[in-house]
């Protein structure tokens, strides 16, 4: 009963703490994207259309080796989902917006009482879908749930042909760079 009413508190203490740590998002760098997120207000009560007025959306983004430049507007305000009561929020950005390594998002509201949401965008170049890690550590591009085709200076060499030995050292050394 004791771990029971221990895992209850600490669950209780995540809800509401979240919403001070904000969210991180992993997106694909230099596209677009449309986020998600909710607003609460101090009690944990999600905040709804009556009570979203002078929505304010901010971004502050950098890149490896170069410091956060200050927050500015975001493009775009963030909006409420269209049932208008469950607290859910979205916030477009843009392409321009999207071209930084880290993407800080901060929304805030007017009204007395709500939670500034923070958010954290992590880009990386190509879709975040479509990486697969192997037990090595290394990565491995898939579509589809297939493996690409893997093409070394100028001779595709596909997943099949490696299995069937087609594909030797030999080969690979004939065609490395040098």
């Amino acid at each position: 009963m004791k771990k029971l009413m221990y895992l209850i508190s600490l669950f209780l203490i995540f809800l509401l703490i979240s919403p001070a740590m904000g969210l991180e998002l992993v997106r694909q760098k230099n596209v677009a994207t449309i986020i998600c997120f909710p607003l609460v207000d101090g009690a944990g009560d999600p905040v709804i259309n009556e009570d979203d007025a002078g929505l304010d959306s901010e971004t502050d983004n950098w890149s490896d080796g170069a410091g956060a430049n200050g927050f500015i507007d975001c493009t775009n305000e963030g909006v409420e989902s269209e049932d208008g009561v469950s607290g859910w929020y979205n916030l477009s950005l843009t392409q321009a917006e999207m071209n930084f390594d880290y993407i800080a998002i901060v929304v805030k509201t007017t009204t007395a009482g709500v939670i500034d949401q923070r958010i954290l965008i992590r880009t990386q170049v190509g879709d975040p879908l479509n990486v697969a890690t192997s037990d090595d550590g290394g990565t491995i591009n898939v579509t589809g749930g297939a493996v690409d085709t893997v093409t070394t200076t100028g001779t595709a060499s596909s997943v099949a042909a490696l299995a069937n030995n087609v594909l030797t050292a030999a080969s690979i050394n004939a065609s490395a760079i040098t």
